[in-house]
């Protein structure tokens, strides 16, 4: 899980997920044990706000300029 991403402000935490992790149930699972390890509780995060978002990466065009995302 090195490419998960997460934030912390007070108890808002804010995780990022790579759209691979995000579609897998499996993988979510084993994010939100990891990050409630993290925060200190290994049973629950019950205090903090958490907001899990797909990670969105975008490449621009050369020769059109257009911006596509990349997902």
């Amino acid at each position: 899980m090195s490419d998960l991403k997460m934030a912390r402000y007070g108890n808002a935490v804010r995780v990022t997920l790579p759209i691979s992790v995000a579609n897998d149930i499996k993988q979510v699972q084993k994010v939100v044990a990891a990050l409630a390890t993290k925060l200190g509780h290994t049973g629950c995060f019950s205090g903090f706000d958490i907001f899990f978002q797909q990670e969105v990466e975008y490449h621009v065009n050369a020769e059109s300029l257009a911006i596509e995302g990349i997902r």
